[in-house]
């Protein structure tokens, strides 16, 4: 048999009869490299070996046939490849299938069409996730050709664009010169590749390429039609840039991780792929058969400007967010089920009394999970006569305060998908870590009446209850630690949501709305608000309700 190692730059086929060693596959790798590059001998660093697909680390006592296939891929790296460099597949929340551990990965087979205005945060979400590959609709084609033959037009006859034939920033006015408008496309992408931290996981740098390559689709960013489809290439054969956490503040344009994106295409920097794990770019790229990006005048400025990473961690909080709202209904149902509620207030008509959308949605959800016919309750059944006129505040809301949580969402996925598929703008998501706040606090109160000595259930469950935003960014717009204009920790205030408070929601208040730590009372009385205690940052960290239902008097 025979194992393809890695070590560095080379690759090397190395025969051997399965019995021996992982280790002396690692030495044999250092011993050929040495004797390419007789400069690096004494000059490695910590080895180890690793499986290229899906990073397993191998033991150095292991036989080699008892862990590896014939011809398998395999990389010896050093501790800075691992930890410190380019990242790898089993850290940092990378969300890949199981079948790239195993070897049974085949890529998906599905094409989803892109045009630049039809793509949605769902669509978005199953790209990250290796649902498609891409492909333009003819419609788009046309645009990008046309666009791109405009901008040629300009080039030819000298007339002066900003970023064309142009410096940047306070270099507006400095006109460079025909000869060098494809370097300063690159010099563009080459300087702004200043990102710093982890690398994103592997499902969120696809999102952002696949989103970058729809706008491109749009045909206003004068991509050249070859260019393109070697990107859409690289993004089929799932090879991905490496692309750090840190480094942009998405208001302004998210600069540097679109630059990091691009330079892996240029077949510089790092590159991901199932095949090869994470290599030199350009290694990755003529693994593949794909050849590298070559910017021609205003590419460089086309593939960086613009709000791609926070769009698309924006589109994959939202479906998470969906989700999560979804989970909260059932589980809401299934409260009052177990409590031996009434379903009357989920009746139809008094729903459209009021007909918000959400909460009528939310009131029918409820009425298909505790009507069943297919899957009747039986505890509903044991109380079907009893006396009971209403239950707890807050499972007989549930609609109200659920349904604006499902509205807030959908509000927001509107927005979100408009910025998918234009050209400019920034994307809000503020508002989005507001609702699913007021839903979580909703749930904490439904776990203290599971909790409450009347039930007689004699069930205890602690209030733990973590509002971690996947979005992989960590502070927000306009403020520091949170999301709003002027304020320290959230929108309008300190620490909190509102305006005017401090800890909490509210007006004018320390740690609630009208109270301290709570609302209308002190220390949570008379509310279902949870007081948090350390931090509150949107999207990006943790908050931390205080353990136990005791605030939720």
């Amino acid at each position: 048999m025979k194992v393809i190692t890695r070590l560095g730059s080379d690759w090397f086929a190395i025969p051997c009869t399965g019995q021996e060693r992982c280790q002396w596959l690692c030495d044999e790798a250092v011993r050929r490299a040495v004797k390419r590059h007789p400069e690096l001998e004494k000059k490695f660093d910590l080895l180890e070996l690793r499986k290229t697909r899906g990073g397993a680390v191998l033991d150095g006592d292991d036989l080699i046939n008892s862990v590896l296939e014939d011809e398998e891929h395999v990389s010896v790296v050093s501790i800075y490849d691992v930890n410190g460099g380019a990242g790898h597949n089993g850290i940092n929340g990378h969300a890949l299938p199981a079948e790239i551990v195993d070897r049974k990965f085949q890529g998906p087979q599905e094409y989803l069409m892109l045009d630049g205005n039809s793509l949605s945060c769902a669509d978005l979400f199953d790209l990250g996730k290796l649902k498609y590959k891409i492909r333009l609709t003819p419609d788009s084609e046309k645009r990008v050709k046309a666009s791109r033959a405009l901008l040629e037009q300009i080039v030819a006859d000298n007339k002066v664009v900003y970023g064309v034939n142009t410096g940047f920033g306070k270099f507006a006015r400095t006109i460079v010169s025909r000869e060098d408008l494809d370097q300063l496309q690159l010099n563009l992408i080459r300087s702004h590749a200043a990102g710093i931290g982890d690398c994103l996981p592997i499902h969120r740098i696809r999102m952002i390429l696949a989103l970058r390559i729809n706008v491109l689709a749009k045909g206003f960013s004068g991509i050249s039609y070859p260019n393109l489809v070697k990107m859409i290439n690289i993004f089929n054969a799932s090879c991905l840039s490496h692309v750090p956490e840190q480094g942009t503040v998405g208001a302004s344009g998210d600069l540097a991780p679109l630059a990091h994106l691009a330079l892996g295409m240029l077949g510089e920097g790092k590159m991901w792929s199932p095949e090869t794990g994470w290599a030199d770019a350009s290694l990755v790229l003529a693994k593949h058969g794909l050849q590298p990006i070559v910017l021609g005048p205003k590419e460089g400025i086309a593939l960086i400007n613009g709000t791609q990473l926070i769009a698309a961690l924006g589109a994959e909080a939202i479906e998470r967010a969906e989700n999560a709202a979804l989970q909260a209904d059932v589980i809401a149902a299934l409260t009052l089920d177990v409590l031996k509620g009434t379903t009357r207030a989920y009746d139809a008509a008094v729903h459209y009394a009021r007909p918000h959308k959400g909460q009528i949605a939310v009131a029918q959800r409820f009425r298909a999970l505790l009507h069943s016919k297919t899957h009747p309750s039986e505890i509903a059944g044991s109380h079907r006569f009893c006396d009971r006129v209403q239950d707890a505040y807050t499972l007989r809301c549930c609609p109200q305060v659920h349904g604006i949580v499902h509205d807030t969402i959908e509000f927001t996925k509107g927005i979100m998908t408009t910025e998918l598929n234009s050209a400019t703008d920034n994307p809000r998501k503020s508002l989005l870590a507001v609702a699913l706040f007021r839903q979580f606090a909703s749930s904490a109160a439904e776990v203290e009446v599971l909790n409450g000595p009347t039930t007689g259930l004699g069930v205890r469950v602690e209030v733990d209850l973590p509002l971690k935003m996947a979005t992989g960014f960590k502070y927000g717009s306009g403020s520091k630690y949170g999301s709003g204009s002027g304020s320290k920790y959230g929108s309008g205030s300190k620490y909190g949501f509102g305006s005017g408070s401090k800890y909490g929601f509210g007006f004018g208040s320390k740690y609630g709305s009208g109270s301290n730590y709570g609302y209308g009372s002190k220390y949570g009385s008379g509310s279902g608000l949870v007081f948090f205690r350390n931090r509150l940052q949107l999207f990006g960290s943790i908050a931390e309700p205080v353990r136990s239902g005791s605030v939720f008097r």
